[in-house]
């Protein structure tokens, strides 16, 4: 008798070559509910086909009841999952993959209830974990195994966490069937590690001859490559040895770039407020970006495979933001970027988070070669500064003004923003200070930042951040020269476009940040395809929590659509332009007017 695993999804393509001898039941619901077997291929997403094949891969002695839910869209019915896993459960399967989620609390009783179904007729249901690592529906209700990708894995590998009580399995970027030619496809995500846990334990358990459902969990923990029995603190060691073997700034004549990313789009085209020329531009294979020429002032630079057999030219590495694509291929490309940069003898700077407890080895090589290792951190001691600016100065003054740059979405040039303000208000002869929130405000000499991208280069509680900032502003204020006027930028998502968990990470920070800077006025980076509610929202929000106005609003020229870059034609700039001046009576700008936004700051504070 063979193992019984359904795999509720968007079905499966029985045509594909490496399931054409698989035991595949392909089953849809007609629109009376029943469930009827077909043997026509029917996947127009892809996604079904891709966890059964991997399940076939694991186990290719089970017999498989791919169940079709999902639309061509990828989106289904949660009633119709919910009557899918009834049937599993009355017609005596035993796994269930479910490779699929929510953040909706709309059917959670129906689905505790269904969990509780599988818990009496000792089913195991496999569902897949929100990518991000939050909670979500069904994976993390009682009756449910929750499976989520852990990148420290291989496959023929699972990790049982015993605190979360769940399933980590190979989840990174790897090579699953597609229903239509060629067949393949390189994805990743805890989907496709739901699929290999559930057919890694389901091969394992019929292997044993154990019965499944109560001993299922107790056969998971015993059998895991990894158990961990406590959420792992990467970075909770001690700050003192991170604080001492973290570099202090350090002067960067020429650089060399690791990771051809939109940071270091900036750092390319405004290198004159850097003072960093640029040498050489490598990146990784996966990038795509690898034979590119990149112009830059009188010459064009050619991006190269990191470890191409070269002699740098430069001073130091800027290591870009390399952990997305790490988690995409399980490769470590930070750890090859520092091991690249001391074997050419260069300075390190990283805008990736690193610690010396990350990689002590390779800190330690650095200090024999008298090279230095930089990631831009704000610790106690700072906080402790900031403290002492408030004792002894009392919180901020009322005569120097505050110009507050905050946005609606991501990738808009928020940051852009603030560098072409700063070069024209410097240009016309106005003193300037910033406080940005981008890991790379440092290398454009800004005088203060707090990095809300990336939490964790903070070594202090996020409740002392509105204390810490209140210092820095009043620093900025009264430390020589004083500055005419003072310019911060915060991240995207002042408030959040839905209130599922997902959504609103940001806000809070953002919200804080927004309270600890007190800016006099704002200037609102927007999409010009925004929802104009939203945007609305937003204008509201900025106004009540904070003390200014938006004096203007500022929108990119290029949009982005399906990756490829669009410039607006004039008279499409024009017309985003007047439907939005008309709504909220704001003038609005794109970002390439940086002296026409300038001049509507001149004409605020006159």
């Amino acid at each position: 008798m063979y193992t019984k695993i359904a795999v509720i999804d968007s079905g499966v393509n029985l045509e594909h070559p490496d399931l054409k001898n698989a035991r595949i039941v392909s089953l849809y619901i007609n629109s009376d509910k029943n469930f009827e077997i077909t043997q026509s291929s029917n996947d127009s997403y892809g996604h079904g086909t891709a966890c059964a094949w991997i399940i076939h891969n694991e186990f290719p002695e089970a017999e498989i009841y791919s169940i079709q839910v999902l639309s061509k869209e990828g989106t289904a019915d949660a009633g119709i999952v919910i009557e899918a896993l009834k049937w599993c459960i009355t017609n005596g399967i035993k796994y269930i993959n479910l490779s699929m989620g929510s953040f909706s609390t709309r059917y959670l009783d129906m689905f505790n209830e269904i969990g509780d179904l599988a818990s009496r007729n000792e089913v195991s249901i496999f569902s897949a974990l929100n990518d991000e690592g939050f909670a979500s529906i069904p994976a993390s209700l009682p009756g449910y195994i929750g499976v989520f990708s852990d990148s420290d894995l291989s496959k023929g590998q699972y990790s049982w966490d015993e605190e979360k009580g769940v399933i980590g399995c190979f989840g990174k970027m790897q090579r699953v069937g597609w229903p239509n030619s060629p067949f393949y496809a390189f994805l990743c995500g805890s989907s496709f590690a739901t699929a290999h846990a559930v057919g890694q334990i389901a091969k394992m358990i019929s292997s044993e001859r154990i019965e499944a459902g109560s001993n299922v969990i107790e056969f998971i923990k015993a059998n895991a490559t990894v158990v961990k029995k406590k959420i792992r603190e990467k970075y909770n060691h001690n700050d003192e040895t991170i604080y001492l073997n973290n570099s202090s700034p350090f002067e960067i004549k020429k650089a060399t770039i690791y990771g051809y990313t939109k940071e270091m789009h900036a750092l390319i085209k405004y290198n004159k407020l850097t003072n960093i020329e640029i040498m050489d531009i490598f990146d990784s294979s996966w990038s795509g970006n690898i034979g590119k020429k990149i112009k830059y002032n009188n010459r064009e630079i050619q991006i190269k495979l990191i470890g191409s057999d070269v002699q740098l030219n430069s001073d130091a590495i800027i290591v870009s933001k390399v952990n997305k694509l790490s988690r995409l291929t399980g490769v470590d490309f930070l750890k090859k970027a520092i091991e690249f940069g001391i074997e050419q003898k260069q300075n390190i700077y990283s805008l990736e988070y690193v610690d010396y407890y990350m990689y002590p080895s390779l800190f330690e090589k650095a200090k024999k070669e008298n090279l230095r290792i930089r990631h831009p951190l704000i610790t106690e001691k700072e906080l402790a500064h900031a403290k002492s600016i408030l004792e002894i100065y009392g919180h901020l003054g009322t005569q120097i003004p505050i110009v507050g740059v905050f946005g609606t979405g991501t990738s808009q040039g928020k940051f852009t923003l603030q560098i072409k303000l700063r070069e024209t208000f410097e240009s016309d002869g106005v003193k300037v200070k910033n406080i940005g929130t981008e890991m790379h405000s440092e290398l454009f000499g800004f005088e203060s930042f707090y990095p809300l991208e990336i939490l964790k280069s903070i070594r202090f509680s996020q409740w002392d951040m509105m204390e810490y900032l209140k210092g820095e502003m009043r620093r900025l204020e009264i430390e020589s020269p004083k500055p005419d006027i003072i310019v911060v930028g915060s991240q995207s998502g002042t408030i959040p476009k839905s209130y599922a968990i997902k959504n609103t990470v940001g806000t809070l920070p953002s919200i804080a940040f927004l309270m600890g800077t007190v800016p006099h006025c704002y200037i609102l980076v927007f999409n010009a395809k925004d929802d104009a509610k939203y945007v609305s929202d937003t204008i509201s929000a900025i106004q009540s929590i904070g003390k200014g106005k938006v004096i203007c609003m500022v929108f990119s020229p290029v949009l982005i659509d399906k990756g490829q870059e669009k410039r607006l034609s004039i008279k499409e700039i024009e017309n985003v332009r007047a439907y939005w001046e008309k709504l909220f009576s704001i003038n609005v700008f794109t970002n390439d007017e940086s002296a026409k936004i300038a001049e509507s700051v001149y004409r605020y504070f006159k």
